[in-house]
C-alpha cells in the first residue's frame, strides 16, 4: 500500500507479499513530486468520478486509489486498461513513484 500525504510532504509504502518492496518503507516527497501529484489528483477528482473502472480481464488484480482533497474524497477501483487519461497518468505515476530510489527501511 503507497499513501502520499501531500500536507506533510511524505510517502509511506507498506509491502506485503507479492508487492514490489516487501517490508515498510518512508520516503520524503520533493517539491516537485508534490506538485505532479497535486496536479494528477486535481484532474482525476475533476473529470471522473467515484466508482469502478474495471475492464474485462478478470483475473488482473484490482488496485484501489483514495483520494481526498480539499475536503472532497473520491474512491477509485481500477483493473485493466482502457482507463480515462487522467486515472491512467495518476496510477502510471503512483506505480513510477512507488518502484524509485530514496526509500528509506522503517
Amino acid at each position: 500500500m503507497l499513501t502520499i500525504n501531500l500536507v506533510n510532504d511524505s510517502a509511506y509504502y507498506v509491502g506485503e507479499k507479492d508487492s514490489i518492496k516487501n517490508a515498510n518503507f518512508t520516503k520524503k516527497l520533493l517539491k516537485e513530486d508534490a506538485d505532479l501529484f497535486t496536479k494528477l489528483l486535481a484532474d482525476a477528482m475533476q473529470n471522473n468520478n467515484s466508482g469502478d473502472y474495471l475492464g474485462n480481464i478478470v483475473d488482473m488484480p484490482i488496485n484501489t486509489i483514495a483520494c481526498t482533497q480539499a475536503g472532497k474524497s473520491n474512491n477509485y477501483r481500477i483493473r485493466g486498461f482502457n482507463l480515462p487519461k487522467e486515472l491512467d497518468n495518476l496510477q502510471k505515476q503512483l506505480l513510477h513513484f512507488a518502484k524509485s530510489d530514496g526509500w528509506l527501511k522503517k
